[in-house]
């Protein structure tokens, strides 16, 4: 391990192990209740790792807690603010303490080509589609790119979204003909028969119609973030 006396600004750490060097950025909050890691969305590196470091200063028999990240799931989680959005994302503490496979999760740095499959990255953009019978524009999202997804035909396929503090079921669809697609209805994650139009969920979280996103899918834990680029 090599630490890198600010020669790249963005890298803290290189980590030599089995013939390959793994670049780290280093990130900490000090107290309990903090909110969020300082960090700028837009120097996110697919290439690098990120630990995210809870000191807990304030409560001396809490132990630092320690969450390693790759560039794509730490873009995959960072949270608009509300009046200006992506411009001001950030890292929200309680949003990742609460995703176990994030903590003390070390050995990344032994199985690289691994990790980085569990999470795969789509491309797509919002598309109106028609109208609901209130006359309100029906959406979808195709996809463009679908990466390493491991494309399954004719079959509806389930995944959870978290947006806006709920967390809904979102289907997603392939065809020969029309490619994959994110479909227009989204169901409650804790009242299944309960149905929303994705435009609704959509354009109340600050997207809009033509709008390009990425999606970031976690094969393991079958959930899925949607960011505008």
């Amino acid at each position: 391990m090599t630490l890198t006396f600010g020669n790249t600004k963005a890298i803290d750490l290189l980590i030599e192990k089995d013939d390959k060097v793994f670049k780290v950025q280093v990130k900490g909050i000090q107290r309990t209740k903090s909110i969020c890691w300082t960090i700028d969305k837009t120097k996110i590196s697919d290439d690098t790792y990120y630990i995210l470091i809870n000191l807990h200063v304030d409560q001396p028999t809490a132990k630092p807690e320690f969450f390693v990240l790759t560039g794509k799931e730490t873009k995959s989680l960072f949270k608009n603010t509300k009046k200006v959005g992506e411009k001001r994302a950030y890292l929200d503490y309680n949003k990742i303490k609460n995703q176990a496979k994030y903590r003390d999760r070390w050995n990344v740095f032994g199985k690289p080509d691994e990790v980085e499959e569990e999470l795969i990255t789509m491309k797509g953009a919002i598309r109106a589609v028609g109208k609901y019978a209130n006359g309100s524009e029906r959406f979808e999202i195709p996809l463009k790119d679908v990466g390493k997804f491991p494309v399954v035909y004719n079959k509806r396929l389930s995944y959870t979204w978290t947006i806006g503090g709920k967390t809904f079921i979102i289907g997603l669809r392939f065809t020969n003909d029309a490619g994959g697609w994110f479909s227009p209805y989204l169901y409650d994650f804790n009242n299944p028969d309960e149905k929303t139009a994705l435009s609704q969920i959509l354009l109340k979280n600050g997207f809009s119609k033509n709008k390009k996103v990425e999606i970031f899918v976690d094969l393991e834990t079958k959930e899925i973030e949607i960011i505008p680029v």
